[in-house]
């Protein structure tokens, strides 16, 4: 009895470590979704410069600007704080 119970985590960490991809791979994995994060980010930004004369500074811009990269609307929710991240991203271009 005392045995079973043993071997009953070893089995456990045995299946843990089938059923999950190894380390190195899901490192890659995250990277590369990390990588077209910030590539669609700058996607957006850069189109929603040319609706600033128009709509301000403004999540509208953002919309508009995630419309033209080939994204939703609603896209402009990637941008947490906002329209002040069209500012900065203008100011540092």
């Amino acid at each position: 009895m005392f045995a079973a119970r043993r071997l009953a985590p070893h089995a456990a960490l045995a299946a843990r470590r089938i059923a999950s991809p190894p380390v190195s791979v899901r490192c890659l994995t995250q990277a590369a979704s990390e990588e077209s994060e910030a590539a669609r980010r700058l996607r957006v930004l850069a189109a929603s410069l040319s609706h600033v004369p128009k709509v301000g500074w403004t999540a509208e811009a953002l919309a508009l600007g995630a419309v033209d990269a080939g994204l939703p609307a609603v896209s402009h929710g990637i941008f947490h704080r906002g329209p002040i991240e069209l500012v900065e991203y203008f100011m540092v271009r």
